[in-house]
């Protein structure tokens, strides 16, 4: 916690402990966290985590400290070596669930370095990017919906419009955020008509009146929305809407009048 910039230290420290560690460690750590501090720290009794039910038990117990939306650092250095698996579950629930934002997950690296230097710190945070984007696959993949995959392109071409500005406006890496823009705007425009046309599809089979002209945020995909519904409402073998009671009679021609 010192090596924390200033208006990165936290104004709440609520650490894990077990029934072994309120003995031994707990003491010395809080007395160490209020002189750096400033802040006493909390402490959330929890189990050993040996069994199924007492894992449950400590996810429920951890997340229910922290309220929805704030900002969280998490540091995994100490306590039993399968904790940092339940920390890693509890910062995927977190964030994706919770609406928690995660400033840092560090892990202070005590083995494999020489005694004479310190032990670097690693930030853990890359680990948490590849679930969301099995999880965006996985949503396209079943569903046909591309908008989370677009949502998780956004903060890539951000990083790289602020790196290539940072290296005197490089070209290249402008042109590469310029294509992963247009990549994201393809996919939220499929992912925009694929939605319409579903209600559309949805509205025609039970006799309802669609207005897809009237949802179309943008005049761009009108016609991305049109044909989507079109061919969503009239592909070979799709099965007739059933007639509805409301429905007007169809009238005869004049030539089945004079039949």
């Amino acid at each position: 916690m010192r090596l924390l910039p200033e208006r990165e230290r936290p104004d709440r420290v609520l650490a894990m402990v077990t029934a072994g560690a309120e003995k031994n460690t707990w003491p010395e750590f809080r007395e160490e966290t209020q002189q750096i501090l400033g802040v006493v720290p909390e402490a959330a009794s929890i189990p050993d985590g040996r069994t199924p039910d007492e894992l449950r038990e400590i996810l429920e117990h951890v997340a229910g400290q922290l309220p929805p939306g704030c900002d969280l650092s998490l540091d995994v250095t100490q306590g039993l070596r399968h904790f940092p698996f339940i920390v890693y579950a509890l910062a995927l629930y977190l964030t994706s669930l919770r609406g928690v934002r995660l400033r840092g997950a560090y892990y202070g690296m005590l083995e494999g370095t020489p005694p004479d230097q310190p032990g670097p710190i690693i930030d853990l945070r890359p680990l948490l990017e590849p679930p969301e984007w099995f999880h965006a696959v996985r949503v396209f993949r079943d569903q046909g919906i591309a908008l989370p995959i677009a949502r998780l392109i956004r903060p890539v071409i951000d990083g790289l419009r602020r790196t290539a500005q940072a290296r005197n406006n490089d070209a290249a890496l402008h042109r590469q955020a310029s294509e992963l823009e247009k990549a994201a705007v393809a996919l939220e425009r499929q992912s925009f008509a694929y939605g319409v046309g579903c209600r559309w599809s949805w509205a025609r089979w039970h006799g309802r009146s669609p207005t897809p002209f009237r949802v179309c945020p943008a005049p761009s995909q009108a016609a991305v929305c049109r044909w989507s519904c079109r061919w969503l409402t009239s592909w070979p073998g799709r099965p007739k809407r059933p007639r509805s009671a409301n429905r007007r009679p169809r009238k005869a021609s004049g030539r089945q009048r004079s039949r």
